[in-house]
């Protein structure tokens, strides 16, 4: 009995202690939402300091699946389907790559998901294959906000400009986000299909969970985790 009060007493004042404390943070506000901080924090966006990524990486529907293994080295991320892909990516920085979002091995088809992706190379390992197929480098500016990317195979480039709030371009309407109560990275992004009809759904940890490319749906199952660590 005693130990069942103890527990009631504990939770009463943690409660009344959380509440006291936004309910006293300056801000005016009437509204005191119990645990507000959950809802409004990226998960890999933490205190920790790292940049966490999925140890494997499932991309299927019904005429496709591919499962991707990973692993980290630096700031290097790599995924591999045995016999068949391999994926690269380099990040600038923990600290801008958290800004950012995880896309998909493979596909890359919304360059603005990036906030630190330095680099990003895609080859067929397969023993037909056409060997380094997708090869992206990307700029940004002093506050980490995409500014170009280039395709090292053909030279092209793309500019962006026209920021949100939160540093994703707009590029006067080429692309719109939407984003979770209080979250700083995009839970869905789509392109019109004036542009490219694009979309790409993500999970509170910022990696991506389903892909449309204008024809297909892509269901994508992440597993494990992976941390990128400051040293």
């Amino acid at each position: 009995m005693c130990n069942a009060l103890e527990r009631l007493l504990s939770f009463l004042l943690f409660t009344f202690f959380i509440f006291f404390s936004f309910a006293c943070d300056g801000s005016g506000s009437d509204v005191f939402p119990l645990f507000p901080a959950v809802a409004a924090t990226d998960d890999n966006v933490t205190d920790n300091g790292c940049l966490n990524l999925p140890e494997s990486v499932r991309i299927h529907n019904s005429s496709m699946d591919k499962l991707f293994t990973c692993s980290v080295s630096g700031l290097t991320y790599d995924c591999v389907q045995e016999g068949e892909t391999f994926d690269s990516r380099t990040f600038t920085s923990i600290e801008a790559a958290k800004l950012g979002l995880i896309d998909t091995p493979f596909f890359y088809l919304i360059p603005v998901s990036q906030r630190g992706l330095e680099s990003a190379k895609v080859t067929d390992l397969s023993e037909a294959g056409m060997g380094l197929f997708q090869h992206y480098t990307y700029t940004y500016d002093s506050e980490s906000r995409l500014v170009s990317r280039k395709d090292e195979l053909s030279s092209g480039t793309s500019n962006f400009s026209d920021y949100n709030s939160q540093g994703f371009p707009r590029n006067g309407g080429d692309f719109s986000y939407t984003f979770a109560p209080g979250r700083t990275r995009p839970s869905k992004i789509t392109v019109p299909l004036s542009v490219s009809s694009a979309v790409i759904e993500y999970n509170e940890n910022g990696w991506a969970t389903r892909l449309y490319n204008g024809t297909d749906y892509f269901y994508i199952t992440n597993t494990g985790t992976l941390s990128i660590c400051p040293e």
